[in-house]
């Protein structure tokens, strides 16, 4: 019986980068058979899919650049706001109350001696450790100890005739700077009040009221204009 005529399969095989055309009698040209191995090997290596496409990932960077998307926290960005230094004010302030009251100083003056200290280690302190223009409990807080002291100190070295009067002007800018003009003006209405009760018991109601007006117009002015330049410090960080 004579068995049909089957054409030989042939297989590319790829090896080492030299390629033939295997059949079942051999290579075509004579190469040697490739092992069962480097078949396998072949097979193996054969890619999952083509093209092949390398897909690079950018190196993650830490950005310090501000994020305009969110909205600015207003008690952060205050700190930072130089709306008016207030180190010159003081200093002045202090120059001032001590060039008022020159003659005055002597050993027995103990009570002008006592507040001059206070005041001059006063305003060391604040130019070291300034408030920063933060509308928070903090800085109101320091705001109010700042104003009790200096209100204590002009009461006990005479009232609206004391030289440390002058030390209530950068106290105010302060408390404008921090909480506006309204929070300032509650403030100050107090120390306006104590000291300008005991100044018309010291020298009667007609002068101490004038004196009292005096004041309260330089004080009312240094708010107000403190107070706007808080307003547009606000606006600023807003933009």
């Amino acid at each position: 019986m004579v068995k049909p005529y089957q054409q030989p399969t042939a297989t590319l095989a790829v090896v080492d980068g030299d390629s033939w055309d295997e059949t079942e009698s051999g290579p075509a040209d004579g190469s040697p058979v490739a092992s069962a191995n480097e078949r396998r090997a072949v097979e193996e290596a054969a890619p999952v899919s083509w093209p092949l496409v390398e897909r690079r990932r950018l190196p993650q960077v830490t950005s310090t650049a501000v994020d305009r998307r969110k909205a600015p926290d207003l008690s952060k960005l205050m700190v930072t706001i130089e709306a008016t230094p207030l180190a010159p004010f003081r200093i002045a302030a202090f120059v001032g109350s001590i060039i008022r009251s020159f003659n005055e100083f002597s050993w027995s003056n103990w009570t002008l001696i006592a507040s001059t200290v206070v005041v001059a280690v006063f305003t060391i302190f604040a130019t070291m450790q300034p408030v920063p223009y933060s509308n928070n409990s903090r800085a109101r807080l320091r705001t109010v100890i700042e104003l009790a002291i200096i209100t204590g100190v002009v009461v006990v070295s005479g009232s609206w005739e004391s030289p440390f009067a002058l030390c209530l002007v950068p106290t105010a800018m302060l408390a404008s700077f921090v909480g506006g003009a309204v929070f300032s003006l509650e403030l100050l209405a107090g120390t306006v009040a104590i000291v300008t009760v005991q100044h018309i018991g010291e020298v009667g109601g007609r002068v101490g009221l004038g004196d009292a007006a005096l004041w309260v117009g330089l004080l009312t002015l240094v708010t107000v204009t403190s107070g706007l330049s808080h307003r547009s410090a606000q606006e600023n960080a807003n933009q």
